[in-house]
Protein backbone atom coordinates (compact mmCIF):
# COMPACT_ATOMS: atom_id res chain seq x y z
CA UNK A 1 0.00 0.00 0.00
CA UNK A 2 1.46 3.47 -0.97
CA UNK A 3 0.58 6.75 0.84
CA UNK A 4 -2.46 7.52 -1.11
CA UNK A 5 -4.06 4.26 -0.50
CA UNK A 6 -3.57 4.70 3.27
CA UNK A 7 -4.60 8.01 3.05
CA UNK A 8 -7.83 6.90 1.55
CA UNK A 9 -8.32 4.13 4.14
CA UNK A 10 -7.74 6.57 7.00
CA UNK A 11 -10.24 8.53 5.47
CA UNK A 12 -12.51 5.73 5.72
CA UNK A 13 -12.61 5.16 9.12
CA UNK A 14 -14.58 6.97 11.43
CA UNK A 15 -12.73 7.00 14.47
CA UNK A 16 -10.32 9.57 12.67
CA UNK A 17 -12.52 11.48 10.23
CA UNK A 18 -11.80 15.03 12.23
CA UNK A 19 -8.14 14.08 12.55
CA UNK A 20 -5.94 16.16 10.27
CA UNK A 21 -4.03 14.28 7.35
CA UNK A 22 -0.49 15.77 6.12
CA UNK A 23 1.21 14.53 3.33
CA UNK A 24 5.04 15.11 3.93
CA UNK A 25 6.83 14.50 0.93
CA UNK A 26 9.59 15.58 -0.94
CA UNK A 27 7.67 16.19 -4.06
CA UNK A 28 6.72 19.26 -5.58
CA UNK A 29 4.86 18.25 -8.47
CA UNK A 30 1.21 19.63 -8.57
CA UNK A 31 0.16 16.56 -9.47
CA UNK A 32 1.11 15.15 -6.55
CA UNK A 33 -0.45 17.53 -4.41
CA UNK A 34 -3.62 17.12 -6.52
CA UNK A 35 -4.08 13.81 -5.97
CA UNK A 36 -3.29 14.23 -2.33
CA UNK A 37 -6.06 16.86 -2.35
CA UNK A 38 -8.58 14.21 -3.59
CA UNK A 39 -7.27 11.42 -1.82
CA UNK A 40 -8.36 13.49 1.23
CA UNK A 41 -5.22 14.88 2.89
CA UNK A 42 -5.73 18.30 4.47
CA UNK A 43 -2.50 19.51 3.73
CA UNK A 44 0.71 18.93 1.75
CA UNK A 45 4.20 20.00 2.74
CA UNK A 46 6.88 19.64 0.83
CA UNK A 47 10.66 18.65 2.45
CA UNK A 48 12.19 21.46 2.45
CA UNK A 49 16.25 20.73 2.05
CA UNK A 50 17.62 22.54 4.60
CA UNK A 51 16.63 22.29 8.87
CA UNK A 52 15.91 26.47 9.19
CA UNK A 53 13.20 25.89 6.40
CA UNK A 54 11.68 22.77 8.25
CA UNK A 55 11.14 24.92 11.36
CA UNK A 56 9.72 27.25 9.35
CA UNK A 57 7.21 25.36 8.16
CA UNK A 58 6.59 22.98 11.69
CA UNK A 59 5.71 27.09 12.83
CA UNK A 60 3.45 27.00 10.13
CA UNK A 61 1.42 23.95 10.53
CA UNK A 62 1.56 24.52 14.02
CA UNK A 63 -0.38 27.81 14.32
CA UNK A 64 -3.68 26.20 11.88
CA UNK A 65 -6.68 25.85 14.09
CA UNK A 66 -7.61 22.37 12.75
CA UNK A 67 -10.92 22.40 14.42
CA UNK A 68 -12.18 24.94 12.17
CA UNK A 69 -9.28 24.07 9.63
CA UNK A 70 -11.21 23.62 6.06
CA UNK A 71 -9.54 21.77 2.75
CA UNK A 72 -8.35 25.00 1.00
CA UNK A 73 -10.03 24.78 -2.62
CA UNK A 74 -6.81 26.61 -4.34
CA UNK A 75 -3.80 24.10 -4.88
CA UNK A 76 -1.60 26.75 -4.00
CA UNK A 77 -2.60 27.14 -0.61
CA UNK A 78 -2.67 23.29 -0.05
CA UNK A 79 0.52 23.15 -0.97
CA UNK A 80 2.68 24.47 2.14
CA UNK A 81 6.98 25.38 1.42
CA UNK A 82 9.10 26.98 3.82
Amino acid sequence: MNGLEALRKLRQMPLLQSTPKIVYSTSNSEMNANEALLSGANSYLIKPSDINALQKIIRKVLTFNWSSFAIPKQIDEFVLRA
